[in-house]
């Protein structure tokens, strides 16, 4: 109801949620800090690729803020899905033909929709950009589905400057004490 076929394909196919890793802090220019544990958009076919540099351009985006998510995805249809070669011919052709088609307009209340999805998924903007914990988790799940009347007054909460929610222990860790660890969880957003 309230995003394209485009969207809902990028989205469910293309497009996941991760935390960053203490490799993803190091790897990140200065001017584009990240920080541990903070949250970001990627391609979910090239993530694996090593090094970074060798998938094709914007494959991953540590948006500031959730109101930042749907111009960062933005970036990533125009500069890297048509570039990436991981990506399985099928999904590819798929991609090409539902842009080419004009299915990519957005339904007008899309991008609230982008920001609200977030929300919903536990998501909340941070000093150190956006962040998802059990606190956060804990108080997405009451949270009252897009598109109803109790939505509407959380959507005007949500876009309110939000609380700082305090940073996790793991995200004070010290990143010279980087080991290899497990990958960090990733979430699909559907």
């Amino acid at each position: 109801n309230w995003l394209s076929e485009f969207q809902c394909f990028v989205r469910e196919h293309l497009l996941e949620v991760f935390c960053a890793s203490h490799q993803d802090v190091k790897v990140r220019v200065a001017s584009k800090k990240v920080f541990y544990q903070q949250l970001g958009i990627r391609c979910r076919y090239c993530a694996h690729i090593q090094p970074p540099g060798a998938r094709a351009i914007r494959s991953s985006a540590f948006p500031s803020s959730i109101r930042q998510l749907y111009q960062s995805v933005t970036m990533m249809l125009r500069d890297h899905f048509v570039h990436c070669t991981a990506i399985p011919s099928d999904l590819k052709d798929k991609f090409t033909h539902l842009k080419r088609n004009g299915t990519q307009g957005a339904a007008s209340d899309s991008m609230r929709y982008w920001i609200y999805s977030a929300m919903k998924l536990g998501m909340v903007d941070s000093e150190h950009g956006i962040l998802l914990n059990d606190e956060t988790l804990e108080a997405a799940r009451t949270t009252p589905p897009f598109g109803t009347n109790n939505s509407s007054s959380i959507y005007s909460t949500m876009m309110a400057p939000p609380p700082v929610p305090s940073p996790t222990a793991a995200a004070a860790a010290d990143e010279d004490d980087y080991q290899d660890q497990e990958q960090p969880p990733r979430l699909l957003i559907t």
